[in-house]
């Protein structure tokens, strides 16, 4: 268990480097919705250790990620109510 460990530390930015490129292949197939592919994206980084939980719920205490998902769901609910046609 320790070895694997080691080789995580040893690896990280490898690792993280390969999570954000499979990221940006699943964004750019659209297969799987923005949502899924960045929540499953932060519990990588987070299952692996790259991130540790307060960093991750430090995000939600800057107000820039809040505002940016509040600009998708009302895009979201423009372009499904037909307002944007």
């Amino acid at each position: 268990r320790s070895s694997v460990m080691e080789f995580l530390q040893a690896h990280q930015a490898v690792i993280a480097l390969a999570i954000l490129g499979m990221m940006f292949v699943f964004f750019m197939w659209e297969r799987f919705s923005p949502e899924v592919v960045a929540t499953l994206g932060a519990g990588a980084f987070l299952a692996l250790g790259i991130l540790d939980t307060n960093t991750v719920l430090s995000v939600f205490a800057n107000p820039a990620p809040i505002t940016i998902g509040a600009m998708f769901v009302l895009s979201g609910a423009l372009v499904r109510t037909g307002a944007l046609d």
